[in-house]
């Protein structure tokens, strides 16, 4: 990637992005640009699908950065992490799979009083069935609970036995982990 321009790179992103193969376009680099780049850090970005056989693409990127993003306009927002470990099978059909996940967001999303799209990289993994996801900070919608408040809800939630809730309709939770940072 040393010396593409960040149209060539954009360029090469969609083509492969599009399942296109691609080779990158390499313009001349000048003695000054050869010094600026000396201090710059390179970074593969693989994306990936969830759907099986899928291909995924690297892209490469390159600049001199910081090691926190900083200054006007950039705004730093917390997540969770957490693992929610439910005392059932995971099915062996992917639509299955894909159902439950859905299942388990949409009543995630009910006893947290949170939208579906604060939940993101969910997973579902075997082992009883182990629910790994991320609730991503709000700066949208006055009145929503934070992701670390959400959390604390979510151990509440699960706590209250003598309650009904969306999340234990599903399955008994037999643990929570959260493990932000």
């Amino acid at each position: 990637m040393r010396g593409e321009s960040c149209t060539s790179l954009g360029a090469s992103f969609a083509a492969g992005f599009a399942g296109v193969g691609f080779s990158g376009v390499v313009s001349a680099v000048s003695e000054r640009e050869e010094r600026r780049m000396a201090n710059a850090t390179t970074a593969t970005i693989t994306i990936t699908s969830n759907d099986e056989g899928a291909p995924s693409t690297d892209v490469e990127v390159s600049g001199r950065g910081t090691a926190a993003p900083e200054g006007a306009g950039v705004v730093a927002t917390e997540v969770s992490k957490v693992e929610l470990t439910l005392d059932t099978a995971l099915p062996t059909e992917q639509a299955d799979i894909d159902a439950l996940r859905d299942q388990i967001i949409a009543a995630l999303s009910e006893a947290l009083g949170i939208p579906i799209s604060r939940f993101v990289g969910v997973t579902l993994t075997e082992g009883s069935v182990i629910v790994s996801f991320t609730i991503t900070q709000t700066v949208t919608e006055e009145g929503e609970p934070t992701a670390a408040e959400a959390v604390a809800t979510l151990q509440t939630v699960i706590a209250d036995t003598a309650t009904p809730n969306p999340i234990t309709d599903i399955a008994p939770v037999t643990a929570i982990v959260d493990n932000s940072e």
